[in-house]
């Protein structure tokens, strides 16, 4: 089975600075398509992220830090969007902790709350499903 990954580079702003950063990544529609064995050449087992698979006919996907402490949720169409991206690999090296291992979440179409720094699962279902920011009083959508 062939795999193409692609590198994108992603310009970041903070405060007035601006960074970039060559990602390694797959789309989350292959992701889904393969579930955890897109990854398994990059991790090792522990590190898994834990995918289930049929999750292409759902409505809504879900992901948390492995400490589940943050979450996040977005409607399948914005996580299927083709600029949503599941990153490996950031200047040509695997993810740190502080970038984000094993796996992160980035999504142009969304507020940057909306991309999650570090997978610890993802799940879907045809409800919406529990969103860190919504519960805060935001915009569940929280598109741009």
């Amino acid at each position: 089975m062939k795999r193409v990954l692609l590198i994108m580079v992603i310009t970041m702003s903070f405060f007035g600075a601006t960074a970039q950063s060559p990602w390694k990544q797959v789309s989350l529609t292959s992701s889904v398509a393969k579930g955890k064995d897109v990854f398994k050449n990059h991790f090792k087992p522990s590190a898994y992220v834990s995918f289930q698979l049929d999750e292409a006919a759902m409505k809504y996907v879900g992901m948390s830090t492995p400490d589940t402490d943050y979450y996040v949720a977005l409607d399948m169409l914005s996580a299927m969007h083709p600029q949503t991206l599941v990153c490996y690999e950031m200047n040509g090296m695997p993810l740190t902790i502080e970038h984000g291992y094993p796996l992160r979440m980035i999504v142009p179409v969304k507020y940057g709350f909306k991309s999650l720094k570090r997978i610890g699962s993802m799940y879907f279902d045809n409800e919406k499903l529990p969103d860190y920011w919504f519960e805060r009083g935001y915009d569940y959508y929280a598109g741009l």
